[in-house]
């Protein structure tokens, strides 16, 4: 959703710095609006994120254990197979496997071009 109203943004925005469809060349400041909001918008956008990630969010070993000992906890909570129906059913994976064919190998042909 996000990266959907970042493109209709973008577009807004150079239409209005001057861009005409099936303009060619274009006008210099539109040319400029292209590669600022194509370019220099995400580029600063992603830094961003990667900054708020990496100041915001700090995982420490007693985060770290705290996590691991939730996700036991809910691991244990459940039986095997209903685990493993759970979370075929969260990846939507959820139907029976077939069980794998084994196909015994085919001989090389004979110089008369039938298999033995």
């Amino acid at each position: 959703l996000a990266a959907s109203l970042l493109i209709a943004l973008s577009f807004w925005m150079i239409e209005l710095f001057g861009y005409e469809a099936g303009r060619v060349p274009q006008t210099s400041n539109t040319r400029w609006a292209i590669r600022v909001f194509y370019a220099l918008v995400p580029s600063v956008l992603a830094f961003l994120a990667a900054a708020i990630t990496f100041f915001g969010y700090s995982l420490d070993r007693k985060g770290h254990s705290n996590v691991l000992s939730r996700l036991a906890a809910v691991n244990q909570s459940f039986p095997s197979e209903e685990r493993s129906e759970a979370m075929g059913k969260a990846i939507g994976t959820d139907r029976q496997a077939e069980e794998p064919r084994i196909v015994p190998p085919r001989s090389p042909p004979q110089p008369d071009g039938e298999p033995r």
